[in-house]
């Protein structure tokens, strides 16, 4: 059974299904400016999505095959963000984009909830009844000022073998010495446990590429009798079709200012590091699944997590 996302976005009183996420409505889109395709910049109030169902055949159960849906209710921002975008020639002489995205923006607080799916409905406007809720959070005030070169070709960062000229690399310039992230008054609550703080800012992040590229069998297959690493890391990993992301190690620190909940309370300095691993998430993946890797990769990019639990989070 396939994973499908369905989205309920709502703007500015109506409501509408969409297969991706649109922050801007009409009246939204009035505050871009576009300068000679180099530098946008939007300014954003009440963009808001109504509900976001991600349906599946296990929701967030691993423990049982019961086709299940789980929903986001409330999600929604408000605030504005600048792109910055450059063109250019990478060291090893291939085209490049750079993006540089700096804003701050205010999310609204989040409750995730899973129930019963019937396997056939996908419209949903509402929680679905008898729902439970598995858990709350809101990433709070969210400033951010990152930098990002895109490129063509998939490598795999844990042993730095280039695999193909398809696919699409990432890197993100890191913040050495800065600020990558700050979250403002973010929270979570599950069950008995719980977090909130003044303030959680991520900084002195080294730079981190990622790659990330469509496969099937054959695809899959061939690289990794080609790349002994992609083959020994994707060992445990019965899937043979997907998306395939190949994450370079992620070092850096996470201050914590004004700390509680169940937790460590207070004010506190955690280092962060993860090494280079190889994701492959299938093309009937379940929504654990799922909500792993994106938090993996939200990392990875210095950007927290909007669906769910992540490092970039709590």
């Amino acid at each position: 059974m396939k994973t499908r996302v369905i989205i309920l976005l709502m703007l500015g009183g109506a409501t509408q299904m969409c297969w991706s996420m649109q922050s801007m409505g009409d009246s939204a889109l009035g505050n871009v400016t576009g300068l000679d395709g180099v530098d946008i910049s939007a300014s954003f109030q009440n963009s808001s999505f109504s509900l976001i169902s991600l349906e599946t055949n296990n929701g967030l159960d691993a423990t049982t095959t019961t086709p299940s849906m789980t929903q986001w209710q409330g999600f929604g921002m408000q605030g504005s963000i600048d792109w910055n975008f450059g063109t250019g020639v990478s060291s090893t002489g291939q085209a490049a984009l750079s993006l540089h995205m700096a804003g701050t923006v205010t999310f609204n607080p989040v409750s995730v909830y899973t129930s019963a799916w019937d396997g056939s409905t996908v419209l949903q406007t509402a929680v679905a009844s008898g729902a439970t809720n598995e858990f709350n959070y809101s990433l709070g005030q969210v400033t951010v000022n990152l930098t990002y070169a895109l490129q063509q070709g998939f490598t795999d960062q844990m042993s730095g073998t280039v695999l193909s000229n398809n696919g699409l690399t990432l890197t993100n310039s890191g913040c050495p010495t800065s600020v990558c992230t700050q979250l403002l008054n973010p929270s979570w609550s599950q069950g008995s446990s719980s977090f909130a703080a003044s303030s959680v800012v991520y900084q002195d992040f080294n730079p981190v590429s990622v790659s990330i590229a469509a496969v099937n069998t054959a695809t899959l297959s061939a690289w990794k009798s080609t790349d002994a690493t992609l083959s020994s890391s994707l060992s445990g990993t019965t899937a043979s079709d997907g998306l395939l992301l190949s994450i370079g190690a992620i070092q850096g620190s996470k201050v914590v200012t004004g700390a509680t909940g169940t937790g460590t309370t207070g004010n506190y300095t955690t280092a962060i590091s993860h090494p280079a691993t190889n994701i492959l998430i299938p093309s009937n993946a379940n929504a654990q699944q799922l909500m792993q890797a994106l938090a993996t990769l939200s990392n990875a990019m210095n950007l927290p997590s909007v669906l769910g639990q992540g490092s970039l989070f709590r």
